[in-house]
This record gives C-alpha cells, structure tokens and sequence, in this order.
C-alpha cells in the first residue's frame, strides 16, 4: 500500500511524518531514534538492556497497560536495535490518536527502568541468542561487563532525545490531525545535555549456531538509493540472482542466500549473506561473484527491474531491504510507516513509487559499475 498523502511536520527537534489512508483498519505508529555510527560497545550494551525493558513500565503507564493496549489489535510493541537506529512500533485502533502520542512520548522519554527489570535482563544478556541470520546482520560490538544501571539511564537519556526521534503514523485520519496531535504532545519537550559513555571493549557472546553465516559487505556512499537496491535485486534476490547462481549452484556451499540492504557504520551498505558449511570463509564466493558481475548483460537489468516491479504489484516491495535485523521490510502499513520514519532520519527517498521510477532510468552500465564497486570493496564477515 502506498500513502495517498504525505505530511511533515518538526517540532522541538522531533520529526513526525503523516500518511492518511482513507479505509485502513487501524493506526501504525513507528518511531525512530536516530543513533551516531560511532557507539562504543559500552553504549551498544545499555541500548540493549533499554531495548529488553523498554516496555516493563514508563511513566504513565504500567507493564500490563502496555500489554493490553497492545492486545487491542493482538500484536505486541515491537522494540529492535539496528546499527543506526532504535524503533518502537505499535498498533492501535483508529481514532485513538491521543493514546498514539502518548505511548511515543511516554516510552522515548518516561520509562522508569526499575532496578529489578535491568538488573535481571542484565544477567542474562550475555547468553541470549539470536538466530544465526539476524546475528550476522546485528553487525555491531557489545559490552555488559559491570555495566550500572545508571549507565543504562544515562544512554536512555543521551539519545532518546528529541532532534534524534522520528515519528511516521499511518491510518484512517484526515490531513493535518497527526501533526496538530503530536505538536501538542511534544511541544515542552527540552531535555537536559548528557555526556556520552565512550570506553567500553567488545566482548565475545554466547553464540549457538552450527552453521556459519557469512557477509560480504561494503559500505556504498554516494550512490542513488534506487541503484543501491537494484542491485541488491541483481545480487541476491530469486533463482535469478547471482548468488543463487554462483554460490549454491556452482560452488554449492549455501541453501539460503540474499542481495541485502542494511544500516552499517557509514549509512546503508550492500551485501550478499549466505548461510554455509563451507570452511573457505566466503573467499571463493567473492571471487566467483565478482567473475559473474562480468558477465551480467541487459537481460540482467530487465529481469532485475521486472522482478522488483512484480514483487511491487504483489505488495512485496521492500524484500531485500533489512532495516530490522530479524526480517526484511514488506509493504505492510506498519512497514511503510516503518520506512517513512528511517528514511525521513537518514534523508533517504520516502515515496516508493518515486523510487520505482527511477530504478527504471538505471542503465546496464550503472549496475555493472556499483555492483564492481561493491565486488571490490566488500569486506567478508563469518558469524560462527
């Protein structure tokens, strides 16, 4: 679904974005909080533990009171931590506007982070996995050793600030309520200045998994975002994807891989990740792939621009697009507020249909060109 109107609205530092959708179900709330690529792991470690007890009570609102109003629409607050931003993202039934800005407000700057929560989240962070997939896209170094609570407050505080907060809602609501709703909300809104927490050194976690999943990432700057997902598409994404390709079919190491877009240390970078047995640590499948980039011919950009155009028409646009480490974008209303709100923080095209057109305009020799740039700076990440 593509917003039929768009709105933005900057009040205290805090961006808020409005798409009306005349008819829709409910409202989307998502809201980002915009993090600086320099993070210690010391600083990775508190956004963990708030990401983990965000939702056990804030100011206003208890445990079981955010539960319920989740239950509303029967799915929970979600809460995850990228390498480039922090996302809270609810559910709520339409004409509760009111309760949509006070949730946002409450938890970016009202949670209560009682000691007991943070104390027991804290002692098993260490041991908490995650799915290999997710673990590889979670590119980052963490640090829970003696870390306080007051540290944890002290991060809360440091970010969750209203120049790095960015709101997108999506409902059955006319032009204008959302911003008039959140100006109201956020208007005395003036934080205090908080120092940052800068030591801290990575640490080796608890880790599960059997089977390697391996990265090759480079990190594109300067690039059209249309050309960067284009050839994400090319990359990885289908039976006609390179990797399927060269990595399962030639070299026949993997049984999943994906053309990605992720947030890194320098804005958004490209990637193939696949999951493998293989103990050559990804060196024979970046050389292949850079081999088949070769070879890729205008068939290549047109089934390359046909498959995003098909996967568009199914509503299913985003599928190579992993701002949450767990899964990758759809074109749920959620996801499209989700979208909205990062790529309003990063100054990223918003539209989808804009972004469309203008993968249209890509010329073989430009996906030839980004794709051996990425071929030749791309870096190989094994998540043992």
């Amino acid at each position: 679904m593509i917003a039929t109107a768009l709105l933005l609205s900057q009040v205290q530092g805090v961006r808020v974005t409005e798409l009306p959708e005349a008819g829709a179900a409910r409202l989307e709330v998502q809201a980002i909080i915009k993090l600086p690529a320099d993070l210690s792991p010391r600083e990775r470690g508190a956004l963990a533990i708030i990401r983990d007890c965000l939702t056990q009570g804030t100011r206003d609102y208890s445990k079981d009171e955010l539960q319920n109003y989740a239950l509303l629409v029967g799915e929970p607050i979600k809460v995850t931590l990228a390498y480039d931003h922090f996302r809270i993202g609810y559910s709520l039934p339409p004409r509760s506007l009111d309760v949509a800005s006070d949730l946002v407000s409450n938890l970016v700057r009202g949670a209560l982070f009682r000691d007991e929560d943070c104390l027991a989240t804290l002692a098993l962070a260490p041991f908490k996995s995650f799915p290999a997939w997710q673990s590889s896209l979670s590119n980052w170094s963490v640090d829970y050793r003696n870390l306080r609570l007051a540290e944890v407050r002290q991060v809360y505080e440091r970010y969750f600030r209203p120049e790095n907060l960015c709101v997108a809602v999506s409902g059955p609501f006319g032009v204008g309520e959302v911003i008039q709703e959140f100006e109201q909300r956020f208007q005395d809104w003036k934080p205090a200045a908080v120092r940052r927490i800068y030591e801290g050194k990575s640490q080796e976690l608890y880790k599960s998994q059997a089977i390697n999943t391996i990265g090759l990432w480079a990190d594109i700057s300067g690039v059209p975002f249309a050309q960067l997902e284009l050839v994400s598409i090319a990359l990885g994404l289908g039976k006609d994807g390179a990797a399927f390709r060269v990595i399962r079919n030639e070299l026949g190491q993997s049984y999943r891989q994906e053309g990605v877009v992720a947030p890194g240390p320098k804005g958004l970078r490209l990637g193939v990740v696949y999951q493998s047995t293989s103990s050559d640590g990804g060196v024979a499948a970046l050389a292949a792939l850079a081999k088949d980039i070769e070879a890729w011919n205008q068939a290549t950009l047109t089934r390359s621009i046909a498959t995003i155009s098909a996967l568009s028409s199914l509503g299913m646009t985003y599928s190579s697009i992993y701002l949450d480490p767990s899964l990758p974008l759809t074109a749920t209303p959620a996801d499209q507020a989700y979208w909205t709100a990062y790529a309003t923080a990063n100054k990223l095209p918003v539209d989808r249909r804009a972004i469309l057109a203008a993968m249209s305009t890509v010329t073989l020799d430009q996906l030839k060109t980004l794709a051996k740039r990425w071929a030749s700076e791309a870096k190989i990440e094994v998540n043992k």
